[in-house]
């Protein structure tokens, strides 16, 4: 079965940039679909969403960043889940993809997500459900960059949450590289978990090395590395991969951008 390739459009502002990077994949003018930051287009009507992407595609994926939904309280949650439902009814995404995270540190609200430290599980199993509940569809949770050593718990507490509540992993294989380089989980430990899920969804970015802290991080704004193409080819020979996802949400310029799309679209199996 062919791999579907396509990018995610981060923002309204910048869509000439997407739409000349993303040349190399249109087929008669449109991509496979389209999957944008929903936390980016959550103030505008559904039906404004549908007609602003219209011109990439008429199959929409939401990728959530910001819902907090491990953060909220039970009202807050409440209220985002009723948003969020109110666009998935009408535009009835191809997916929807959230985060394990947290947006505290100790009491003070970062703007960033960081890694949960993957305690209280059964709290989390409930979060989910409502999520999945509420929304009437199934969550895709995507793994973490690990910077630090929540990161050894991670591939452990992803494997039960699967079997507790019912929710998908959104297999982001950059950040997987990310964690084996700053000594965590090795990404082969992650196509063993992941083998026999069918139609898997993937992102894919770029990731730098800070060398001031010695580590890696998820930077969202690096080309795509030799190592990162290595690693789409081992998981799409290794795994049932139905799509593939590409992000590039800082430093976009179109033809690095294009480049690195063409190359991946290039590897066996990808379209």
């Amino acid at each position: 079965m062919t791999i579907k390739l396509s990018l995610s459009v981060n923002n309204l502002t910048d869509f000439s940039i997407y739409e000349e990077a993303s040349q190399p994949l249109r087929n008669n003018g449109q991509l496979p679909f389209v999957e944008i930051l929903w936390d980016n287009y959550c103030h505008l009507a559904p039906d404004k969403i549908v007609e602003y992407l219209s011109t990439f595609s008429d199959r929409i994926a939401f990728h959530v960043m910001w819902s907090r939904f491990l953060d909220r309280d039970s009202e807050q949650f409440e209220e985002f889940l009723h948003h969020l439902k109110s666009h998935v009814d009408v535009i009835k995404p191809l997916y929807i993809s959230d985060h394990i995270c947290t947006f505290h540190q100790g009491n003070v609200y970062v703007k960033s997500g960081l890694e949960f430290n993957y305690e209280n599980p059964e709290y989390v199993w409930r979060r989910i459900e409502r999520y999945q509940n509420y929304i009437g569809r199934q969550i895709l949770l995507e793994n973490f960059a690990s910077m630090t050593s929540a990161g050894y718990k991670q591939i452990e507490f992803f494997e039960t949450m699967v079997t507790q509540t019912g929710c998908g992993i959104f297999f982001d294989i950059s950040n997987a590289r990310v964690a084996e380089y700053n000594g965590f989980t090795p990404l082969t430990d992650w196509i063993d978990l992941l083998k026999g899920m069918p139609e898997l969804r993937c992102h894919v970015g770029g990731y730098e090395y800070n060398s001031d802290f010695n580590y890696y991080r998820d930077s969202h704004g690096d080309d795509i590395s030799a190592q990162t193409l290595v690693d789409i080819k081992n998981v799409i020979t290794c795994l049932d991969v139905k799509s593939i996802c590409y992000e590039r949400e800082h430093h976009k310029i179109s033809h690095k951008m294009a480049q690195d799309l063409y190359q991946i679209a290039s590897l066996p199996g990808v379209n």
